[in-house]
């Protein structure tokens, strides 16, 4: 370790060992340059004969929500390692040891988003096979959202076909284990006891190897054994190599990868996309089950779990196919099957024809029918129950993985069953709200939702999203409004119908309207329905720091914040602490200690609310390189805005603040750079040639007077002009195209062109 340290002291800082296997050993470092917490993994030494700077080359380039992004390939000391993003979160395999169970809803939609991220991956030339997909490399995050890591066995790839260098048992293919099998075979070595776990019987009795009594139930409880083959030179000659201590004496326990050298074989077994399309569907099994799915061929999944959804049930055991011909052939068709499992269900399918055969009664006007109609109405209720049920979770997952144009679709197929429930409403305004449309959020509930929606919580629900809506606009008036309807007129605590957080919102917004005494009243009310210390530290907060007292505020905000689990809550907590700092001088200590505040809040929330956070921590490092931080400070600014637009948080705004200040601290390369991300982001806009015009004079104002060249400030201010009077259609006047135009005409006078 002391070695590595002293290797990758100048960009890494090496925060301890997270685990190893028969790829490698993994370690948590800090990568000081980035500013954030990595993965490295030095390979091991026995899998250099794997094209491992190729792939890696291949994964740095490709950018998916459910991959981790691959940030280097390095070869020091003797030592290959990869360099990724951490994580966080827990694995699916954990989810498991703790006996959680998952809805098949929440499965499906995550499957479809890794069917996604194979999809990108299979598509590679060459394409990347995972070769070991299970839960214990599938990474639930904070934000609900899932990771596929851990490429320890990837493929060694020849056209469209691989040999893998190992697997875990209970989740690869048949093929995948024969591959690995064949290498065991022409090792011509004794394979110890207790190793043979997870071969199939025949393959072992074919290798030589004793077979042993594995009951192929595909318990969870059985070790995820390994086996790792050393290749000489030739790759050919293999001799074993144990890795960790399995053996009974050792009273141990084994990796959970199993690895073996590829054998250069003309007729070797190899595997193709397939392979992963069989461990996506055995994984699927075990978190459905909670068993693994054992040797081929797997338990019909019926038998174990009665209630699955039908279309469901024949999906996983089409990937668990022993023929790989038999199995969904790409990822893309398999998500496509996930895709449309709702619509293949016998209730929904039986739905659309009782609708038909309804409306087909309807317009022939037969009415001798109409009783029999009524009497199947129940029936058919119970069915659009059903049916509004899947397409709102259809419409959740959708949300989710950001599909926002599926979104729609789903929320309009749902609220035109029933137009009356608030579910599907409630999913798209939230979904608005996350993505900071908060006008449009408005409009939308007010106009499409609550005129339909019928009484009772849901109703009170979406007027409470209304009002955050609201809120976040700063129009408070219109957020107290919406707060009273949700508790029922009145906010009393005789005629209110809400509960205590809706009344703790309804104190702060009367709080921000200026209303202290009936905050104080209303907060009384909150915590007599049961509001918890963290919702009173946050209220008290903001009520005294509207009377003007921010030193309590400051206390009662760093209280919330301390001891709050609600995520949004938090972060409130810490935007409130961050505003109010940033109101006082703003010294250098100050902006570090607003930047200090932000990063901790940055560590501690999950992702979905980091919104806020990193646009205060851009306006913070530029506070400081306003106060005297300098150019660091700018650059520091624009590291955070990178982070906001990878989770496409970042503003036109503040990408034009950066600018400025770039400008300002004469750092007129990175300001280019920006303003060149600008137009790719935002596209031909006068305000982006705009800057680029000043950007050419202060540039060029820097230089001796003789070497000074206006010809790109002239190309620049022509094309802000000609985009200016096509975009200005409100004849808005902008005094900074007024001052280019004297600079400009100045320029000209001066023989400057």
């Amino acid at each position: 370790m002391d070695d590595m340290e002293r290797e990758f002291a100048e960009t890494y800082e090496i925060l301890g060992e997270i685990g190893k296997g028969g790829g490698g050993v993994v370690y948590k470092a800090y990568h000081k340059r980035l500013q954030k917490e990595v993965v490295l993994k030095r390979i091991h030494s026995n899998l250099k004969n794997i094209n491992t700077r190729a792939e890696t080359d291949i994964l740095k380039n490709m950018r998916h929500a459910c991959l981790p992004t691959v940030l280097d390939f390095l070869e020091i000391g003797g030592n290959t390692y990869t360099v990724m993003d951490y994580i966080r979160g827990k694995s699916l395999n954990e989810c498991l040891d703790e006996r959680q169970q998952f809805p098949q809803t929440e499965i499906i939609d995550w499957f479809r988003q890794l069917c996604e991220a194979l999809t990108l991956l299979h598509s590679q030339n060459p394409p990347i096979i995972h070769g070991d997909i299970k839960p214990a490399n599938i990474m639930l995050m904070p934000s609900g959202k899932i990771c596929l890591i851990d490429f320890n066995i990837a493929g060694v790839f020849e056209g469209d076909h691989a040999t893998v260098s190992g697997y875990t048992p209970g989740y690869a293919s048949p093929e995948q284990i024969r591959c690995c099998c064949q290498c065991i075979r022409k090792s011509g070595e004794a394979v110890p006891a207790g190793w043979q776990q997870g071969f199939p019987e025949e393959e072992m009795l074919s290798a030589g190897m004793e077979a042993p009594p594995v009951s192929g139930s595909g318990d969870s409880g059985v070790q995820e054994d390994v086996v790792l083959l050393q290749a000489g030179e030739n790759c050919g000659e293999l001799r074993w190599n144990i890795q960790g201590d399995f053996l009974p004496e050792a009273g141990g326990r084994v990796p959970a990868e199993m690895q073996c050298a590829a054998s250069r074989d003309e007729n070797r077994e190899t595997v193709d996309v397939r392979t992963d399309i069989y461990s996506l569907g055995a994984t699927i099994y075990h978190l459905l089950t909670g068993e693994r799915p054992g040797l081929a061929p797997v338990p019909e999944i019926r038998e174990r779990i009665a209630d699955i959804n039908e279309p469901l049930a024949g999906i996983v055991m089409k990937c668990l196919k022993e023929d790989p011909a038999e199995r969904y052939q790409k990822a893309e068709e398999f998500s496509h099957a996930l895709g449309n499992i709702y619509t293949s269900t016998s209730a929904y399918q039986s739905l659309l024809k009782k609708q038909k055969f309804a409306r087909a009664l309807l317009c022939a006007g037969i009415v001798g029918f109409l009783g029999l109609a009524y009497a199947g109405s129940l029936k058919m209720r119970q069915e659009q129950d059903y049916a509004y049920q899947e397409l709102v979770s259809r419409e959740s997952g959708a949300a989710d993985r950001e599909d926002w144009e599926e979104m729609e679709a789903y929320c309009s197929q749902a609220s035109g069953l029933f137009p009356e429930r608030a579910e599907a409403y409630q999913i798209k305004g939230e979904a608005l709200y996350q993505r900071g449309e908060y006008e449009e959020a408005v409009r939308f509930l007010t106009g499409a939702a609550l005129p339909y929606t019928e009484e009772g919580d849901g109703r009170a629900n979406l007027f409470v999203l209304v009002a955050n809506c609201y809120f976040e606009m700063e129009d408070y008036a219109q957020a107290k409004t919406a707060l009273e309807e949700a508790l029922g007129f009145g906010g009393t605590e005789n005629s209110g119908t809400g509960n205590s957080t809706v009344y703790r919102d309804y104190a702060v917004t009367l709080a921000r309207l200026g209303d202290t005494a009936k905050a104080t009243e209303i907060l009384g009310i909150a915590i007599r329905q049961g509001l918890g210390d963290d919702g009173l530290h946050y209220t008290s907060g903001e009520i005294a720091c509207a009377s003007g007292k921010y030193q309590d505020a400051l206390e009662e905000f760093a209280a919330a914040a301390a001891d709050s689990d609600d995520g949004y809550l938090k972060m409130r907590a810490y935007v409130m602490q961050e505003e109010i700092m940033a109101k006082l001088e703003q010294t250098p200590e100050r902006c570090e200690e607003r930047i200090a505040l932000l990063e901790k809040a940055q560590e501690e929330l999950p992702v979905q609310y980091l919104n806020a956070i990193l646009r205060q921590l851009v306006q913070a490092y530029l506070d400081y390189a306003d106060s005297g931080g300098g150019k660091q400070a700018c650059r520091d600014a624009i590291g955070v805005l990178r982070e906001m637009e990878s989770y496409q948080w970042d503003t036109y705004i503040i990408h034009q603040n950066v600018v400025i200040l770039c400008q300002k601290h004469q750092l007129f390369e990175e300001a280019e750079q920006e303003l060149g991300n600008m137009l790719k982001l935002y596209g031909e806009d006068y305000r982006t040639y705009k800057h680029l015009a000043f950007l050419e004079v202060s540039r060029e104002n820097q230089k001796e007077m003789g070497d000074r060249d206006y010809t790109s400030f002239r190309s620049r201010y022509e094309r802000a002009l000609e985009l200016y009077e096509e975009q200005n259609t409100h004849n808005q006047t902008d005094a900074d195209m007024e001052t280019l135009r004297r600079l400009y005409l100045e320029a000209e006078q001066g023989g400057w062109f």
